[in-house]
């Protein structure tokens, strides 16, 4: 009866990690990285509708879409990297 007992508690645990109130637990980890990709398809798409300029580009600012990208990225890998790395120090 032990084992039962040992699985109800990590079952818990788990159930902890994964769907809590917690900002931290993987639900809303996951739902926030579905956001900003969701938010990031509209910005790109955005760009693509946009005027284009003589040389063809689009009349957005090039240091604006630069900016927003990188802060995208680094902050999608940093969502993925919470995600893998067991250390609590993320």
């Amino acid at each position: 009866m032990g084992s039962f007992e040992e699985f109800k508690k990590t079952r818990k645990q788990l159930q902890e990690c994964f769907c809590s109130r917690d900002p931290n637990c993987i639900d809303h980890q996951l739902e926030v990285m579905v956001s900003m990709v969701g938010e990031y398809r509209i910005i790109c798409e955005a760009r693509c509708l946009a005027s284009q300029v003589a040389e063809g580009e689009p009349e957005i600012s090039p240091l604006l879409c630069n900016l927003l990208d990188q802060c995208f990225f680094e902050s999608f890998g940093l969502a993925l990297r919470r995600q893998l790395d067991p250390r609590n120090d993320v």
